[in-house]
């Protein structure tokens, strides 16, 4: 929402310091954030795109992106915020939504910023204050905000042609260095990342329109269609027509373990749950090739919009494999009667019923085949080294919990380890007494649960655990652990593995 951040009241919470330390995992912001470089570089990755800050550089992250830090060299700095309006007199209320015209940019004058870290917290939210003004209502265009606003402007115009000049004219920047500047921050030329955003667009167009070949080339802005074709099938491996004719029957894949299944054969739905963290797997490699993206924010909080959408895409079948409330069953089911609701059961028989229903039983015995080699790999390793299970915990804001689900359970079962853990609350002094050998953390990414597990690393008892000791403590991603699909299923007995093989 348009407002002026000037009129808010402002109020630091946090104060953090990086030293050559990267973030492992992508995690969600649920307030206000400044990162700062105050020496050397910093990588953040912000959402869909990577800001590249050098020393004195700085950007700002807001409630409700995803961000991580990358390749931190010397000395970063993030001030967690929250900005407060008053609605009524005395009466104030948290803000969420501020939008700020400016998001990236340069310190005018050099700063040494790294002395706030030392300030009592009355003086930091004093100098922050200062700081923020400063940030927001520099003059002062940094060359990675430049190649930012190019990135956005191409993603947001593929049907444009436009020369390297224009393109510097928007930035503000030298053609020359905007070439440059554009390669190394985004790791692709200009040229090469028009050519992805143009294909990318005609796989929207080809499967969503009914446009010729020669129409969504003239639209792309190719004017030989021949060319457009040749293009790509070379990016794609298919032709145009080839590439629609596959795309005829539009699945729907109503979560993720149903997406997760349709990968496993082959198979890129017209729909499903689409997410930088949440489905970070699969929107890493799908996001362009899934033209519907549904909300995968929080187990589907958001049913009633997708189920919105669904029923505009006018799908041929959507397949439904969690557990779904009453009310959400039934808005699916009264608006669409090609509903596959997927059984329950092994997950091995839930994939044998989505290719069974797809026509791609060919493809379910080949995946299968290959995952049975893998699992009998990882077997001849447990045997070899002796292995016995790891300790599974997950970490919240409240507490600890011994961890463990059907798919967990399935794959120890594979590759022939003993597994009795069931879900339960435990204490350090219990994790202590077990005495892990291998601990695999599951660690939910808000600030508080973040806090929490940043606190327990510094306790004596967390140091005094056998895996802390021995380097074998190891954070695992909650959109692999948390699913339930045959695609997911080799991806932990491929991470098994490589535990198995570093011993």
């Amino acid at each position: 929402m348009e407002r002026d951040w000037r009129t808010a009241v402002i109020r630091l919470r946090d104060v953090k310091q990086y030293r050559t330390m990267p973030v492992e995992a992508m995690h969600l912001a649920d307030q206000y954030m400044l990162v700062v470089a105050c020496f050397g570089n910093v990588e953040v990755s912000r959402n869909q795109s990577t800001v590249s800050l050098r020393e004195q550089e700085w950007c700002l992250i807001q409630p409700g992106d995803t961000y991580q830090l990358k390749k931190i060299e010397r000395v970063s700095i993030i001030f967690s915020f929250q900005l407060y309006e008053e609605r009524e007199e005395g009466i104030f209320s948290e803000l969420d939504d501020q939008e700020f015209s400016v998001k990236e940019g340069r310190l005018e004058q050099q700063s040494d910023i790294n002395h706030l870290i030392e300030r009592d917290f009355h003086w930091q939210q004093v100098e922050f204050q200062e700081l923020l003004y400063r940030c927001l209502e520099t003059k002062e265009v940094r060359g990675s905000y430049g190649v930012q606003a190019v990135k956005e402007w191409i993603e947001q115009h593929p049907y444009e042609r436009y020369r390297l000049a224009d393109l510097a004219k928007y930035s503000g920047l030298h053609p020359s260095y905007l070439s440059e500047a554009f390669k190394e921050q985004i790791g692709k030329t200009i040229q090469r990342f028009t050519t992805e955003v143009k294909m990318a667009e005609g796989k929207r167009m080809l499967q969503l329109t009914s446009y010729t070949m020669k129409e969504v080339a003239v639209r792309l802005g190719y004017e030989d269609e021949f060319y457009f074709s040749r293009k790509f099938k070379k990016e794609t491996g298919l032709s145009p027509s080839q590439y629609r004719l596959k795309k005829q029957l539009k699945i729907i894949a109503y979560d993720m373990d149903v997406l997760g299944d349709l990968i496993a054969l082959g198979h890129i739905p017209f729909g499903a749950p689409m997410h930088p963290k949440w489905t970070k797997s699969y929107y890493e490699s799908y996001q362009e090739d899934i033209p519907i993206h549904l909300s995968a924010y929080k187990a589907n909080q958001d049913w009633r919009a997708n189920l919105a959408q669904v029923i505009a895409s006018k799908p041929d079948l959507v397949f439904a494999k969690r557990t779904l409330s009453q009310t959400e069953k039934d808005g699916l089911t009264e608006a669409l009667p090609n509903v596959f609701k997927i059984g329950e059961g092994h997950w091995k028989a839930q994939l044998h019923q989505v290719a069974e229903a797809i026509g791609a039983t060919n493809e379910a015995k080949r995946f299968l085949e290959d995952y049975e080699d893998k699992a009998a790999d990882c077997q001849r390793l447990v045997s070899e080294k002796s292995f016995s299970h790891p300790v599974i915990v997950r970490i919240t804001s409240e507490g600890m919990s011994l961890y463990s689900n059907e798919g967990i359970k399935s794959i120890f079962a594979d590759v022939g380890v003993k597994w009795g853990i069931r879900c339960q609350e435990v204490t350090m002094v219990q994790l202590a007494e077990m005495q892990p050998e291998m601990l695999w953390v599951l660690c939910l990414r808000d600030r508080k649960t973040s806090h929490f597990y940043e606190q327990l690393q510094h306790t004596t008892e967390w140091h005094a655990l056998s895996a802390v000791r021995n380097d074998q403590v190891h954070m695992l991603s909650s959109d692999t652990w948390f699913e339930n699909s045959a695609s997911a299923q080799l991806r932990k007995l491929l991470f098994l593995q490589s535990q198995l093989e570093s011993m």
